[in-house]
């Protein structure tokens, strides 16, 4: 299963690279999916647990800088 992780990296790589919005929309569905179960997981192959925070944040183009309080879902500022 450790291809699987392997798998997403390339891709986060892959869409970051880029520059396209393509594969930051899968991961937001995927985030999206994991958000449904009630412990915020999604269920992979082979036993594999991916955080729904995890795959939202490979969803994101930036999160730092002025951005980021944008994108934070802290409650402090």
């Amino acid at each position: 299963m450790r291809r699987l992780a392997v798998v997403l990296l390339a891709l986060a790589l892959i869409g970051a690279a880029a520059r396209t919005s393509g594969w930051r929309d899968v991961f937001t569905r995927l985030a999206a999916t994991a958000g449904d179960g009630p412990s915020g997981v999604l269920r992979g192959r082979d036993g594999w647990l991916f955080l729904g925070s995890e795959l939202r944040h490979l969803s994101l183009e930036h999160f730092w800088g002025e951005q980021a309080a944008a994108v934070s879902r802290s409650r402090r500022p």
